[in-house]
């Protein structure tokens, strides 16, 4: 009877286990689908979890990347959609002013041309504003025709107040002044509108305004960023008289000897001591400052695109300048974590006569003089044109590429993941798959085991 009754206990014991066994691989293989789960309930130990944990991050890294790809090649087709829609304008527009040059044509078909002209102009700079979900798809900035704007020309070396004033076609950049005005001093300033950007105070140099060195300041303004400065010392310059507007002109006229005259002057202004260099200032060279002795600069508050350079003298003054215009800005997609590719800016072009001196009108077929102009600036554009589709081609090749590598690597961690969690997940059915047979044959043989005793319970009764 003892036997019996611990059979009839060893095997009600035995399918509690089994349960148990059972229901843990039941418990595994709803993880499955989970590999930081699956490697937690397989007790791979931290090292496992991490592993698995880090490998999904990764995927979700590439991921987030591969849809900043997916919406950059939109975007990219987007500005190549735009440029040839810009091609067929500007095709246009050579047509039209190919036709207002020709001498035979009347005054009044012309103006029926200069008409059409002037409204595709137009439509060509909406074109340049036009954008994407908020993201605007061109950057003047990034156009190919270029304008070089100059400053000095109309400004007179005597004293008095001096004040030359351009549309240089952009809120923001850089302007190089190079001052050359003697002992006595001036003081020389930018403006924008009725902001002062940059003020030198009253600036000194060595002898007079005809002889030895000049010095240069370099701004940097915009209407987003801090104006500053850098203060680059020259040494072209002798004791021999020059004038800048006399022939070969400013800086062809000067002569290199090295030497650099106002050292003692533009280091006692800025307030620093000389460094030991031979100008000394070679160890702060292209160092930006907002304010240093006793020079000014105040921030941009406009988006105005006319600059004032003026120049307040009591003796006769030198001053050449030069506009930089601001470096169009690159984008970037994808995560910042994993893959990122640059994005080329692209432009279209502003579609302005390049003349300096008459301040850049725009391209016009109204006479037959400026219809001539028209196809010069038109040819241009077009040419640049082609270079805009290469930026965009460009940026293309390189987020496909990357798009494809991305996708390529989550593919082989979901592949690994896959077998990692493959392997155990089959391990699981086939233990349930015992469990439930031993389970099985348990509760059989209790049952014979439950009959059994009932059976001997009767004859003893």
């Amino acid at each position: 009877m003892s036997s019996l009754f611990g059979s009839v206990d060893f095997l009600a014991h035995n399918m509690g286990h089994v349960s148990m066994r059972s229901a843990n691989s039941v418990r595994k293989i709803v993880t499955a689908g989970d590999p930081v789960k699956s490697a937690s309930v397989h007790n791979k130990g931290s090292s496992g979890v991490f592993f698995m944990a880090n490998m999904l991050n990764r995927s979700a890294s590439k991921r987030s990347s591969i849809n900043a790809f997916q919406n950059a090649m939109t975007f990219l087709q987007s500005q190549a959609d735009g440029l040839r829609q810009a091609e067929k304008i500007y095709d246009r527009m050579l047509s039209l002013a190919s036709l207002s040059a020709d001498p035979m044509i009347s005054d009044q078909d012309r103006m029926f041309l200069s008409e059409e002209f002037e409204v595709l102009r137009q439509q060509s700079l909406t074109l340049a504003k036009s954008s994407l979900n908020g993201t605007s798809l061109f950057d003047e900035a990034a156009a190919s025709s270029r304008y070089e704007i100059s400053f000095g020309s109309q400004l007179s070396d005597q004293s008095g107040i001096a004040v030359e004033e351009k549309d240089v076609l952009y809120s923001s950049g850089t302007i190089e002044i190079d001052v050359n005005g003697g002992t006595a001093g001036e003081t020389y300033s930018l403006w924008q509108g009725t902001q002062k950007l940059f003020d030198s105070g009253n600036w000194r140099t060595r002898g007079s305004a005809r002889t030895y060195d000049y010095d240069r300041f370099i701004i940097e303004f915009g209407p987003n960023k801090p104006t500053t400065f850098q203060f680059k010392p020259l040494s072209a310059g002798t004791s021999a008289q020059v004038q800048i507007q006399t022939p070969p002109g400013y800086p062809d006229n000067l002569v290199d000897d090295g030497n650099f005259d106002n050292k003692s002057y533009y280091l006692g202004q800025l307030g620093l001591s000389d460094d030991g260099s031979a100008s000394g200032w070679e160890s702060r060279e292209g160092e930006k400052y907002s304010t240093l002795g006793q020079v000014t600069t105040q921030d941009s508050n406009s988006n105005l695109t006319t600059l004032r350079l003026e120049v307040s003298s009591t003796s006769l003054f030198q001053v050449s300048g030069r506009y930089i215009p601001p470096e169009a800005e690159s984008a970037v997609v994808g995560n910042a974590q994993d893959l990122q590719v640059g994005l080329n800016p692209v432009g279209l072009g502003l579609l302005r006569e390049n003349d300096d001196a008459n301040g850049f009108p725009s391209i016009s077929i109204a006479t037959r003089a400026d219809a001539q102009k028209a196809l010069d600036s038109m040819m241009l554009e077009i040419q640049g044109l082609g270079e805009q589709f290469g930026k965009v081609g460009s940026s293309m090749n390189r987020v496909e590429t990357s798009m494809d590598a991305a996708q390529d690597q989550v593919l082989s961690h979901e592949k690994a993941l896959s077998n990692m969690v493959d392997e155990d997940y089959a391990k699981d059915l086939l233990e349930l798959s015992k469990t439930r047979i031993s389970r099985s044959q348990n509760a059989a043989l209790l049952t014979q085991a439950m009959n059994l005793h009932q059976d001997i319970v009767n004859i003893l009764i």
